[in-house]
Formats: structure tokens, sequence, C-alpha cells
């Protein structure tokens, strides 16, 4: 991490390559750990110069958080038990899967399920 570097050396970067479902992972500007596959690329300009630029390919993808432990309050607790006493739980939380995504009910209920 730019933070941990030594003084007086810049930290240095590299591309990354999300694919599929790993693209909504993460966000610019969060901190990740990646698991990849190192891959140098060729290009015209390699075989004039001799270098190849490198990326890495990624795997998986982990947020690093500052870990901060949450104690469950007693209003929370409350909350929790009457949203669990409801007769309706489940259709509200097929509504609150991807609400973002307009219908698929059946599906966001499998999902649940």
């Amino acid at each position: 991490m730019p933070e941990n570097a030594p003084t007086g050396q810049l930290s240095r970067s590299i591309e990354v390559i999300l694919t599929e479902d790993l693209v909504d992972k993460t966000k610019p500007g969060d901190r990740i750990q990646v698991n990849g596959v190192y891959k140098p690329i060729s290009n015209s300009q390699t075989l004039s110069i001799g270098t190849f630029r490198t990326l890495i390919i990624a795997t998986s993808i982990k947020n690093i958080k500052d870990t901060v432990e949450r104690k469950i309050d007693r209003n929370l607790l409350r909350e929790m038990k009457s949203l669990g006493s409801r007769p309706d739980i489940f259709d509200l939380l097929s509504r609150s899967l991807a609400p973002s995504i307009y219908g698929h009910e059946r599906i966001k209920q499998a999902a649940i399920l």
C-alpha cells in the first residue's frame, strides 16, 4: 500500500482486468486484494523496445476494509424480531432483493430460498 512504502520510494501500479461477476464487487477507490494470472502482453513495440506490458487477469477479489466491530443494540434487535414475525416477510425479502431489477419475482424468491 502507498502508506507502507519506504520514504522516497514511489508506489507502483499495475492494470487489473475484472470480468463477469467480479466487475460489480468493487468500485474505483476501494482497496482490494487481488488473486489472478500475471500476464505479459506483447504488441508491435515489444519487438523494437524489448519490454512487455504486463497486467493481471483477476480470478478473485476481496475488499480490504477497516474491521469495525458493530454490536447489535437493543433497538436493532427489536426491529429484527419484529420483521421476523411479519406474515409477509417472504414477499418483503423478495421485493428487497435486487430492487433495481423489475419483475422476476419467482426467480428472486428462489434465490432467497
